[in-house]
């Protein structure tokens, strides 16, 4: 955020400070760490849980923004899932009351769909999910946040390493500021036989959006004091996926 961009701005007819509006629009795009470059299947359901965000040094030692993501997956074909987690950590963020992630994500080419249906546990995925970050406190009226991510991954049995980025529309920036939030992440995921797995994900968030005079001191890519620009705050997340038992198979 540029220095003078710190004012508040004008949302529903109240004031919300811009900073805070920056935090929230840092809370979604990237920020859950379930692989997004696959499906769980048609007919499954599945929970979700995810930890993290930006890093930040507001408190003194390098922490992660508090976000804990709890959500849950359908399938509705092989290669097309909905999906929606609530932040449980909103009552410690100033300003938030609600931050609910809506999303859908198809992925044609995965393993063990299509032309990769004789190898479930090894090969590419890639294709695209429609993300909205709904945020409000109840009191000042609602923000709507969408994205538009493109990811793809390369399974090999138990172990999938998966990249992409995620381009979010903000248009609650004053003035003329760039409303495209830029986000690239790279992650690992360990698959269990147990329908569990695991997820790791680093992201670098809304690169090309200058920072310098936010209120939250972020641990960014790129950095120039000299000019007085800061670009692309850090974040790590960790998650964890459940897909349910099939009820046909009981």
């Amino acid at each position: 955020m540029t220095a003078t961009t710190n004012a508040s701005q004008i949302f529903t007819g109240k004031k919300i400070c811009s900073y805070l509006l920056v935090i929230a629009a840092l809370m979604t795009f990237s920020c859950t760490a379930v692989n997004q470059a696959r499906t769980i299947g048609k007919g499954k359901a599945g929970l979700e849980l995810s930890f993290g965000g930006p890093l930040m040094t507001n408190l003194g030692p390098v922490l992660p923004m508090p976000n804990f993501f709890l959500g849950g997956r359908y399938g509705l074909r092989e290669d097309l899932d909905l999906s929606v987690n609530l932040n449980l950590l909103t009552p410690v963020i100033p300003g938030i009351a609600l931050d609910l992630i809506t999303g859908g994500h198809w992925f044609p080419l995965q393993p063990g769909v299509g032309i990769q249906s004789a190898s479930p546990d090894r090969g590419w995925s890639a294709g695209l999910s429609l993300e909205v970050q709904w945020i409000t406190d109840f009191k000042n009226g609602l923000v709507v946040l969408p994205s538009i991510d493109i990811a793809g991954s390369y399974r090999y049995k138990w172990i999938s390493i998966f990249t992409g980025c995620a381009t979010g529309f903000n248009f609650y920036r004053p003035g003329e500021e760039n409303i495209l939030q830029i986000s690239p992440f790279l992650g690992l995921e360990f698959i269990t036989p147990k329908r569990i797995s695991f997820g790791i994900k680093f992201s670098a968030y809304d690169l090309f959006y200058n920072f310098d005079g936010s209120q939250v001191e972020w641990i960014y890519l790129k950095e120039n004091g000299a000019v007085r620009e800061k670009h692309a705050p850090i974040g790590i997340a960790v998650g964890l996926a459940y897909t349910l038992p099939d009820r046909k198979r009981n």
